[in-house]
């Protein structure tokens, strides 16, 4: 797979307007994150345990 750097930002123009729907998702007890799917940045957990 290759990587994708992005020096500056770009605007993408889409057309139309967003929806004002909510759409109920589901709640999880537990989150996990694996810093190899965080390729080329430093990802710095805020969160202690127990919060």
């Amino acid at each position: 797979m290759s990587e994708i750097n992005i020096k500056k930002g770009h605007n993408v123009g889409i057309a139309g307007i967003p929806s004002t729907d909510v759409i109920q998702g589901f709640s999880a007890k537990t989150v996990s994150i694996q810093p190899t799917e965080f390729r080329g940045i430093k990802p710095k957990i805020l969160v202690k345990e127990g919060d």
